[in-house]
């Protein structure tokens, strides 16, 4: 009897480091996949940054040589950055072009700083979701990655797509609390859904923030911008900060 308790004791626990290690004491289970999630995509990102450098570059005109080599720097800066979409809306793993805290993809960004905000909105706003392969017909996205010195092919290469994380919703009573007092009492849910929101769309760049984003579903405001793990007092008002700027 002894040696088979002992038995499903050990199955159960190969079974338990089957799945991966526990999370340390004291860290959030969100943390850990958030950075294995950024891990993943800068390795991504890296793998198709160094693709693009091997290409030959010979039949390119020197503008299309000197934007791609803009583009390639970008991309490099956004990698190291490691701020990256989320998927709220999808199973699996999808592309978000812009995410609902405003965060652009690697090829969004890539268009944003090159000037074409424009073109950013219109994606996000018509096929966020869409893979590059899908969008291999609109011409401005063709006109763009000609004047860019990218292929289709290479575009796809640079696009990721991230893994399904369900976001908190807006506790019951949050927009009252908000309105009603400078200082509102938070509890937990409260603290955790602000920490959400204000975490996620901490690191924008100044081409992004100026980019009308669409808004989090759940979210009692319309565009937060920026902002990180914040308790009580702190958290509420770099929240109103957000809705002053």
């Amino acid at each position: 009897m002894k040696l088979a308790s002992v038995a499903v004791l050990v199955l159960a626990v190969a079974a338990g480091l089957a799945k991966g290690p526990l999370p340390a004491e004291g860290t959030d289970e969100r943390e850990g996949t958030e950075a294995a999630q950024v891990a993943r995509i800068r390795a991504h990102l890296e793998g198709a940054e160094a693709l693009l450098r091997r290409r030959d570059l010979s039949a390119l005109s020197p503008n299309q040589r000197a934007a791609r080599e803009r583009h390639v720097e970008a991309l490099r800066a956004y990698r190291e950055r490691g701020v990256f979409p989320h998927n709220h809306d999808f199973e699996g793993r999808r592309p978000a072009f812009v995410d609902d805290h405003g965060t652009l993809c690697a090829m969004a960004h890539l268009i944003a700083t090159s000037g074409r905000l424009d073109l950013v909105r219109r994606v996000a706003a018509t096929r966020n979701n869409a893979y590059v392969r899908e969008l291999a017909g609109d011409p401005e996205l063709v006109a763009w990655l000609e004047a860019a010195g990218l292929t289709a092919d290479e575009a796809a290469r640079i696009q990721p797509d991230y893994d399904f994380e369900r976001a908190p919703s807006c506790p019951e009573g949050l927009r009252a609390k908000l309105a009603k007092s400078p200082e509102p009492e938070l509890d937990d849910a409260d603290r955790r859904f602000l920490s959400f929101h204000l975490g996620h769309s901490k690191a924008r760049s100044d081409d992004e923030r100026r980019l009308v984003t669409k808004p989090g579903r759940d979210s009692p405001m319309d565009e937060p911008r920026s902002g990180g793990e914040k308790k009580g007092r702190e958290l509420v008002a770099e929240w109103r900060k957000l809705g002053d700027r």
